[in-house]
């Protein structure tokens, strides 16, 4: 699959093109997007992604363009809105059919854009999305004060804040009365974390809680953009190997990586790791 990646900002260009090779994608490149437009239909791109900033007029053509050019399938758009858009351009977004839309490019933002193109059980999620269409990321238990939500859209932050849908955990929270509250946390269903917590001795935990998520951290030495995936966590330390594993050999014992950005399928959470070890993969502990 060929993405086409439109913006005028090296550490954006580089930062971005690592999440989309990692989904798969083939990365063409361009500075100037009336360039982009005049090639496009050579390109073939399956997804689009814009800096909304760098063309802030004519991204909207490229968007109308590309709904329209191709007969066989319609190339998705995504926007890299750094500082965000206004409510008139949200809404000009939407009505271009525009997948999604993220607002930075450090590990929190990017973790938006793998968001949106696993938004949907489709193509455009590259290797993000196993063959059956589920995530490549699994559960880890965290204390719920901490954890952040993950929304469906962009579009729909205020809306899943507010009124999240019926499977939702805050539906159960408003409609089951407070002192059933914590039975319904104990008799999850039997494929959710809660049931090991609530079936395994304690001193058993540790073992049998090894399931992967998705790791994105900055490289606090060579300031890289470093992504990959975590597993076997143990409430303190987990596991880290990374897509390109050159971007943490210089990680030695005892460095600190700021701001990580752990996502599991239900949340993102922002933590700070020391490196323990380091034999090709990480082993990190929660600072």
């Amino acid at each position: 699959m060929k993405a086409l990646l439109i913006a005028d900002n090296p550490q954006a260009i580089d930062n971005i093109s690592q999440i989309l090779e990692t989904a798969g994608y083939d990365v063409i490149t361009y500075k100037w997007l009336l360039k982009a437009l005049d090639n496009i239909e050579e390109i073939s791109p399956h997804l689009i992604i814009v800096s909304a900033k760098d063309y802030p007029r004519h991204w909207k053509t490229l968007a109308q363009y590309a709904q329209t050019v191709f007969a066989s399938y319609k190339p998705q758009v995504i926007l890299y809105a750094e500082g965000g858009l206004d409510d008139e351009e949200k809404s000009k977004a939407q009505a271009l059919k525009v997948r999604g839309i993220f607002e930075s490019i450090d590990v929190c933002g990017l973790e938006k854009l793998r968001e949106i193109l696993t938004k949907e059980a489709d193509i455009y999620a590259g290797k993000l999305l196993t063959d059956d269409g589920v995530p490549t990321v699994g559960n880890l238990i965290f204390d719920d004060e901490q954890d952040l939500p993950l929304t469906d859209s962009v579009f729909e932050d205020s809306t899943v804040t507010e009124t999240a849908p019926e499977e939702e955990d805050s539906i159960i929270t408003e409609n089951v009365p407070a002192e059933e509250e914590s039975i319904m946390t104990e008799t999850a269903p039997a494929e959710e974390d809660s049931i090991v917590t609530e079936t395994a001795p304690a001193e058993d935990q540790q073992e049998i809680i090894s399931i992967s998520c998705s790791f994105m951290f900055e490289n606090p030495l060579t300031g890289k953009l470093v992504t990959g995936y975590a597993c076997n966590f143990d409430g303190k330390t987990f596991s880290f190997d990374a897509d390109i594993p050159d971007f943490i050999k210089d990680l030695s014992e005892g460095s600190e990586i700021e701001n990580g950005s752990l996502k599991t399928a239900e949340n993102i959470r922002c933590i700070r790791t020391i490196v323990k070890k380091n034999q090709g993969n990480l082993l990190l502990e929660l600072a």
